[in-house]
């Protein structure tokens, strides 16, 4: 039913798509087809950009951030590039039926020793956002409120020192040992995870990282078979009810860590048929304040979505994650 087709299938090289004749839309798309190269090596997408092999460079896949896409521009005069806010958190989702995370306080030694800024300006090289448990926009706690409070303020040492203490309140002064899966095929994914080891470490929670391939890594996250989950998830649209439907409530598909709080399920209704906007938000930043007291999970930072392509593409329009503005419907080339 989409606008194009697959047309071949090489095996680690290429997806050959071809126009879709029988597409509702008659006079789409305009391309007769794309071909999405398969490289892994980053080095050689950079090399594959510059001598136009290819032409536009995907959201999410080829991880070029801030002083590498500079780079490139600087050194391929004319290439476009296009910066979005995104909807994809990287986050760290501990396990809440296994000791120690059914713990809240161990849950919120691991919040407080978590240093989000670092995730921003390391992983993602700037095209980050620290944010909360809420696409940051109209429906979350303000910017300027929430990098006052701990965990979320730069500023570490008093957080640091709280940390510790609740671990030693919760039976575990000299910290414990646990592991964390994460996935293989993204960068930022994994390298989020080991520098959360890095920084867990500074309160004495030695943590593995068991990197899988993402078979492997889905099938154990689906099954909640996991320690914690050092990851990412993506809603599709920044409407609460995604991201808190999706994410949050008791029954929710992506509450990978089996977090329960009647108190948020209540409200997460309470909200869906609240017609008011003023009096949505007010129950939405509600939950999101309950959510910080509780800690289901530690979001690292909130991603810039960004691509990059050459001039003589035609009608590509970034959206808010990956999910959309891949149709292609409506690019065309000018060449």
């Amino acid at each position: 039913t989409g606008p194009f087709k697959l047309k071949s299938y090489i095996r680690g090289v290429s997806y050959e798509y071809e126009r879709n004749p029988d597409y509702f839309l008659k006079d789409r798309p305009y391309l007769d087809g794309i071909m999405r190269y398969i490289i892994t090596d980053v080095s050689a997408v950079h090399s594959a950009l510059r001598t136009r092999r290819i032409l536009w460079l995907g959201e999410i896949l080829h991880e070029i951030y801030g002083p590498d896409r500079d780079r490139l521009i600087k050194e391929s005069p004319g290439l476009v590039a296009q910066l979005q806010p995104s909807t994809t958190m990287a986050y760290f989702f501990p396990n809440h039926k296994r000791q120690p995370w059914s713990d809240v306080r161990v849950r919120k030694a691991v919040d407080l020793a978590t240093e989000r800024q670092a995730f921003v300006k390391v992983i993602m090289q700037g095209d980050g956002v620290v944010g909360g448990y809420m696409v940051p926009g109209p429906w979350a706690i303000p910017q300027d409120e929430l990098l006052k409070m701990p965990g979320y303020r730069p500023e570490k040492e008093a957080d640091i020192a709280e940390a510790k203490k609740l671990l030693s309140e919760a039976g575990y002064p000299q910290g414990f040992k646990t592991t964390a899966i994460t996935r293989s095929d993204l960068k930022f994914i994994y390298d989020s995870a080991i520098l959360m080891k890095n920084q867990l470490a500074r309160i004495g929670i030695d943590m593995t990282v068991q990197i899988l391939e993402p078979g492997s890594f889905y099938a154990r996250q689906a099954a909640a078979d996991f320690d914690s989950d050092s990851h990412g998830m993506t809603s599709a649209t920044p409407e609460p009810d995604v991201t808190f439907g999706e994410q949050y409530t008791t029954t929710a598909g992506a509450n990978w860590g089996k977090y329960r709080n009647p108190k948020i399920d209540e409200l997460f209704e309470k909200q869906m048929r609240t017609m008011d906007p003023a009096q949505r938000k007010k129950t939405l930043l509600e939950m999101q304040r309950i959510l910080m007291d509780d800690y289901p999970r530690v979001a690292y930072f909130w991603r810039m979505g960004s691509t990059l392509f050459w001039p003589e593409v035609k009608g590509f329009v970034l959206g808010p994650n990956h999910y959309y503005g891949m149709r292609f419907q409506d690019v065309w080339l000018s060449q």
